[in-house]
């Protein structure tokens, strides 16, 4: 918290009216409010509540916002053992460039990003120091194989614009999804553009078809096709970023298809970081790839269990009679556990193990019986009981009468 503090007073006028504020802004400070002032996640009627009492006055006239994006060689993801260090160097920029005339200070929006604010007296052109920035940090953070990327919002002169800068910084790095990482984006306004993309209509039918049959490359022929006819369109962010969204809803739609005819449940995460266009292709290639490995071997796993289902089956229709047929004597005999039979019994037969054997008993006794030639002692042992009180008990929980007046 004192850090915060200490860069906020950077921001704030040296004049003794502002001063004699400092009191009153550090409960805004300890709670985070001007933290989230300048990382844009404050609403701009807090903004000027503040703005009209005199809690904030930058030191010059003008500032820009821009937002600095970390990610890894073949990874989007920020590697955490390194992330301090990169801080270190984010930092190191913003000392080293600061001048009487340029004053920059830094916050991190999240372990992914980091806010740029450069305060300047004069109103001119400072594309020049964003790029010399940025190849200070990239040269210093690639023994760390980082790439960095770089989003500057215009040139503002009114603080309660700060939020609109947070988000036009954030604007121009998602330039990033066409243009790609390891550059600086200056944010501009796109004129209208009737491009659409393109997406093939029988996407989600063929994506269907190829997870469900394993055919990887197929779905690495069908991604690449989109890809390439995509890349060079030359549209807005806004287009790739609704080509994405189609994509994600038709993937996972296959998805579902797939998965409720094979009783397996897979799913594909949406990218919620910025990426650029060909990561998110790459992404979507590596996932699907995963899925049908995963299916696979799900369905080796099922057929094995088919075939040890099929066995079972087999033993217990021949064996139901056998007195010696416990749960534990099927369960050793098989190397299976006792819940194990007791799903298997609940997926064939819809009822508990105990009650199936019980009821194939009382099945075979009641033939026995009507053929007349046996006495109840006999079908009693016939039949697996070794107790003539149980077979009667067993017998009558059954069919609702007793052995001896079934008829």
């Amino acid at each position: 918290m004192d850090r915060i503090i200490r860069e906020i007073r950077n921001l704030i006028g040296e004049k003794n009216r502002y001063r004699e504020k400092m009191l009153t802004i550090t409960p805004y400070a300890q709670t985070g409010m001007l933290h989230g002032v300048l990382t844009g996640n404050i609403e701009n009627d807090t903004i000027r509540i503040l703005i009209e009492e005199n809690f904030m006055d930058l030191i010059k006239p003008y500032f820009i916002v821009s937002v600095v994006n970390y990610a890894f060689h073949e990874q989007m993801t920020v590697v955490e053992k390194y992330y301090t260090k990169i801080q270190e160097i984010v930092k190191g920029a913003c000392k080293l460039f600061s001048t009487e005339e340029i004053h920059i200070v830094c916050y991190n929006r999240d372990i992914y990003n980091t806010f740029l604010i450069v305060n300047f007296e004069n109103d001119e052109p400072m594309d020049d120091l964003f790029f010399r920035v940025f190849n200070f940090i990239q040269e210093n953070v690639k023994k760390y194989k980082c790439v960095v990327t770089i989003g500057v919002a215009e040139t503002k002169c009114n603080i309660n614009e700060l939020k609109d800068a947070c988000e036009e910084a954030l604007s121009a790095l998602d330039e990033m999804i066409i243009g790609g990482r390891g550059t600086v984006y200056f944010n501009e306004a796109h004129k209208d553009s009737d491009t659409d993309y393109y997406f093939p209509r029988n996407f989600t039918e063929r994506m269907t078809k190829y997870i469900s049959k394993g055919r990887i490359d197929e779905i690495r022929k069908m991604l690449g096709e989109i890809y390439e006819k995509n890349v060079n369109m030359g549209g807005p962010p806004e287009m790739y970023h609704a080509l994405v969204d189609e994509l994600h809803i038709s993937v996972i739609k296959a998805l579902k298809e797939v998965t409720d005819l094979n009783s397996v449940h897979v799913n594909i995460e949406k990218i919620k970081m910025l990426a650029t266009l060909e990561e998110i292709f790459n992404y979507y290639e590596k996932a699907l790839e995963s899925v049908i490995d995963t299916l696979k071997q799900t369905e080796e796993s099922q057929a094995g269990n088919k075939e040890l289902e099929k066995r079972i089956l087999e033993f217990l229709e021949e064996n139901y009679c056998n007195p010696d047929l416990s749960l534990q004597y099927l369960t050793e005999y098989f190397n299976v556990s006792s819940k194990y039979i007791s799903l298997f019994c609940k997926k064939y037969f819809n009822t508990t193990y105990f009650r199936y054997i019980q009821n194939k008993r009382i099945a075979k006794a009641v033939e026995l019986i009507r053929t007349g030639k046996y006495s109840l002692a006999e079908i009693s042992d016939m039949c697996g009981y070794t107790n003539l009180l149980t077979f009667r008990r067993n017998f009558k929980s059954v069919t609702g009468v007793n052995p001896s007046d079934f008829t």
